[in-house]
């Protein structure tokens, strides 16, 4: 997608701010505008194609192994710590760092979540990087997308309501090892639930894909943000993983990244798998031929006929250890 396409995307910088509370707080270089998510009735593997509109941009002058530093900065305390209030229109947020060079350089394109901050400092969770591996790398703190910024205010759900999950749409994560207890919008006590527990702020990661149950006619979301210009590097663990995106161009398998990223083999059964949902159930999977060094469905080349597409999920079954999937920005393409 050329830079002259995504700027249609650029529909209004005013909805793309409303996502971060304060205009004050936008720090937005990049196209900005808002994607609509079809739901089908019956059930869809959805993916968030926007991230919000960054909160704040610089560049790290030191870290260590969860500590990232920016002598430069001017933060109040606690300020992006998780759960803070007051930061957007409702509920507690969450915050996380992304390393947004552009060249290809390590690390580029991954994301940690926020724990506390100090003035210049950012404690960070789940890392993979050493002491120094972040020197002078840029980098914007954004918001996570919660349960409520996707779906709607629990007292104005897009989604249908319902007293319980049986009478509800359901939104279901995948936790890894299977399906997470499902998260619906509890009518008679106005929030999103998930069991037991509240669930309006619930954040949903930057790279994750839902699966929603819609009980009613076919409905859809729109979600409001800032197109990456960076590229996403996204960690693809061992064994099942749903996984989304944040892009908003659909790109022919062979084109988006994965080639190098999956496990090939010469039959399904020893490659990495990606499977599909069809509207009705998993289409074959597809995986990597070695033999011919081509994408292959069953039998048929599917190097340019199937799609990853922005708004979509896919469920990965990575036979080997973690690999990165460096999904590229359609702002870089010539």
């Amino acid at each position: 997608m050329k830079r002259s396409v995504g700027l249609s995307l650029a529909v209004s910088l005013i909805i793309g701010a409303c996502v971060v509370a304060h205009a004050a707080d936008v720090v937005s270089l990049n196209v900005v505008g808002y994607y609509t998510v079809d739901i089908a009735n019956g059930f869809s593997l959805i993916g968030i194609p926007m991230e919000k509109i960054p909160a704040y941009r610089g560049t790290i002058t030191a870290n260590t192994t969860n500590v990232i530093t920016d002598a430069n900065a001017t933060w109040f305390d606690g300020e992006f710590s998780q759960g803070v209030v007051g930061k957007e229109a409702n509920g507690a947020s969450t915050f996380f760092v992304e390393i947004a060079t552009t060249n290809g350089s390590a690390f580029e394109g991954r994301y940690y979540t926020i724990i506390t901050n100090s003035p210049n400092t950012l404690t960070v969770k789940n890392t993979d990087f050493l002491a120094s591996d972040l020197l002078n790398k840029p980098y914007k703190i954004v918001a996570h997308n919660r349960i409520r910024d996707i779906f709607g205010e629990p007292t104005n759900p897009i989604l249908q309501g319902g007293v319980s999950a049986t009478v509800a749409d359901n939104i279901y994560r995948w936790s890894g090892a299977g399906w997470a207890s499902s998260i619906y919008c509890k009518t008679n006590t106005s929030h999103w639930m998930q069991g037991l527990s509240i669930a309006d702020n619930m954040i949903v990661g930057r790279d994750e894909g839902l699966f929603i149950n819609r009980r009613g006619a076919a409905t859809n979301i729109t979600v409001a943000g800032e197109v990456l210009q960076n590229a996403q590097g996204i960690v693809i663990g061992n064994g099942f993983s749903i996984i989304g995106g944040a892009s908003v161009v659909d790109k022919a398998i062979v084109d988006a990244g994965l080639t190098g990223a999956l496990t090939g083999g010469s039959s399904a059964n020893t490659a990495d798998n990606i499977y599909e949902w069809s509207g009705g159930g998993w289409a074959a999977a597809v995986y990597f031929r070695t033999n011919d060094m081509h994408w292959r469905q069953g039998l048929s080349n599917v190097d340019n006929t199937f799609l990853i597409r922005a708004r979509k999920s896919y469920f990965i079954n990575r036979k080997g250890s973690s690999t990165e999937w460096m999904r590229t920005s359609p702002l870089l393409v010539p």
